[in-house]
């Protein structure tokens, strides 16, 4: 997958100094946690992923900046494993307030906001997305805005609206308001300052899928194993993991 027009790849890490989210775009835009205790994230064969309470959990960056998106022009990915689908949540929000560009419940609707206005809402029943990995891809341009669950455009709108540039980045919740906080896992959040192909938005998909919690750098293993493991995170963090 090309790292062009990629602003901001947000990953989970466990290091000396504990759990981190940790910007592997290469612009530095590493994450901050509050309210978070030691379930703050979850690990599943060795792989990690945030663990979002739903109650008081937040992941912020003060440091990232809008002005690095286009206009109209902008795209993300994010896996997704919701406990729940029925309550009013914010996955993640770019901007003051979080509704410049960002994801959220809208209770069983999952809604992607650009521009603060333009918002393309699609079905998420609880029955077919809690508890499961789901990778969600959104792509909005001069033309509207795209849905695309698993590699699968699942709904479309045709509204040109321009983005509103501030700064911040709030994940699991609504940034700048503390509240609307998401229950369930997050992994892998990646922003571009670019429209998302269809076949990029499959790779995304087709990298990720069957990792569930995606994987940390594999311990000592074999040489053949190893290389695998080498070869999927590429796919799926590029060169900076």
């Amino acid at each position: 997958m090309s790292k062009r027009g990629l602003i901001g790849a947000w990953c989970a890490s466990l290091g000396a100094t504990g759990f981190r989210l940790l910007d592997r775009s290469g612009r530095n835009n590493h994450c901050s946690m509050l309210n978070t205790a030691s379930t703050a994230w979850k690990t599943s064969g060795g792989k990690l992923a945030f663990n979002h309470d739903g109650t008081d959990d937040r992941v912020f960056s003060s440091l990232f900046q809008m002005s690095a998106m286009g206009n109209q022009t902008n795209s993300f990915s994010i896996w997704i494993n919701p406990t729940t689908t029925n309550s009013q949540t914010r996955i993640f929000g770019l901007g003051e307030f979080g509704v410049s560009f960002g994801l959220r419940f809208n209770f069983q609707n999952l809604e992607f906001a650009f521009g603060g206005t333009a918002v393309l809402s699609v079905t998420m029943t609880s029955a077919a997305y809690a508890n499961r990995w789901t990778n969600i891809c959104g792509v909005a341009d001069a033309s509207g805005a795209r849905l695309f669950f698993d590699g699968v455009q699942v709904g479309t709108r045709s509204d040109t609206v321009s983005l509103t540039k501030t700064s911040g980045l709030g994940i699991g919740y609504r940034f700048g308001i503390n509240s609307d906080f998401y229950s369930g896992l997050t992994d892998d959040l990646r922003i571009y300052s670019r429209t998302l192909t269809l076949p990029e938005t499959r790779q995304l998909f087709i990298a990720g899928r069957g990792f569930g919690l995606l994987p940390e750098r594999p311990k000592r293993r074999g040489k053949a194993a190893a290389a695998t493991t080498s070869r999927r995170r590429r796919l799926i963090c590029g060169s900076n993991c």
